[in-house]
């Protein structure tokens, strides 16, 4: 009777090896620290391009609304320093309604406004955010009125000729007869104007000038005749010496046709 052989253990050992290796799955590696670094670190580097991109866009949309928006477009002016000019008036001369605020360049409107108003001596143009502007001025003031026909100018201390705005008692009215007056903005002839200005000290409370191409400056006495004045900035000598030559005549009954202090030095009279 032949005996069964028993299996040896290593034989029963692969058998169980073989039929319980397919059931189980090998367990995955686990990954490694340096490749998760690396994750990390691009998520990082991701991060400072997606705020770039938000500032971008952020800017871009500020730049529209600046740009397109009628809140930054000059709207309103604000007007100060001024007395005779109209607000409306110095605020058309300047040119900038209507303008965007980063195209308001005020050193520019400032010549503009002077140019374009001769009544205008200074301007100031200030603008700030949104779209604020404010234009000081400061106005001539009017020394002496030129009379030409029907109309009036006023001339300035400094001679510059710009145009009247309402009526100034006391002002010394100089009426020319064939000298046409130069344009507002322009000066007046430098003799003319150091005659006028000499008459006025000289005659603080005389009556209204003429002025000639012939005779220069004149006025009437009042007896009724003419006083030729001439022109020169000596006015306070021909003044003393139209009234001595008038006293002179009066205490002699004379009565002048005119008298002529042109040349204080050799005056004389017309009967």
């Amino acid at each position: 009777m032949t005996r069964r052989r028993r299996p040896a253990r290593r034989e029963a050992y692969r058998r169980y090896e073989a039929v319980a290796t397919p059931a189980l799955r090998p367990a995955r590696a686990p990954s490694s620290p340096r490749r998760g670094l690396r994750q990390a670190e691009s998520l990082e580097l991701d991060r400072p391009r997606v705020v770039s991109a938000v500032i971008l866009a952020s800017l871009i949309l500020i730049g529209l609304w600046i740009g397109v928006g009628d809140t930054f477009y000059v709207t309103k002016l604000a007007v100060a320093g001024q007395s005779r000019v109209p607000p409306e008036e110095i605020a058309a001369g300047s040119g900038i309604a209507g303008l965007h605020i980063l195209w308001v360049n005020s050193s520019e409107v400032e010549a503009t406004l002077l140019k374009a108003m001769p009544s205008i001596r200074a301007a100031q143009v200030a603008c700030r955010l949104p779209a604020d502007c404010t234009i000081a001025v400061t106005e001539r003031e009017p020394a002496w009125a030129w009379r030409w026909g029907q109309a009036t100018l006023w001339v300035d201390a400094e001679g510059v000729v710009f145009p009247a705005r309402a009526n100034a008692p006391g002002l010394l009215t100089v009426e020319s007869v064939d000298v046409q007056p130069p344009l507002p903005g322009r000066h007046v002839d430098p003799k003319l104007m150091a005659a006028v200005t000499a008459a006025m000290q000289a005659f603080p409370d005389g009556p209204a000038l003429h002025h000639s191409a012939a005779r220069g400056l004149e006025f009437t006495d009042p007896n009724g005749y003419p006083v030729y004045l001439g022109l020169g900035s000596n006015m306070a000598d021909r003044a003393a010496v139209w009234r001595a030559l008038r006293d002179n005549l009066a205490s002699r009954g004379i009565t002048p046709a005119y008298i002529d202090v042109r040349f204080p030095l050799s005056p004389y009279y017309g009967q």
